[in-house]
């Protein structure tokens, strides 16, 4: 594992993604628009690599 890592449960990252993903597909349902998904994900999975990078 990366040192950067090293401060992270593996559990807490796994759940930070799932629910980054969940929260993608929920915004799709309610926008209706399945290409939401696509122009989004980018910027989500910046955000979620920056929170899991930056230490405690």
């Amino acid at each position: 594992m990366d040192s950067y890592l090293s401060h992270l449960p593996a559990d807490a990252a796994t759940a930070m993604f799932i629910g980054a993903i969940q929260g993608l597909v929920m915004q799709t349902l309610l926008n209706g628009k399945p290409q939401h998904i696509r122009s989004a994900a980018p910027g989500m999975f910046a955000l979620y690599h920056r929170c899991i990078r930056s230490q405690p």
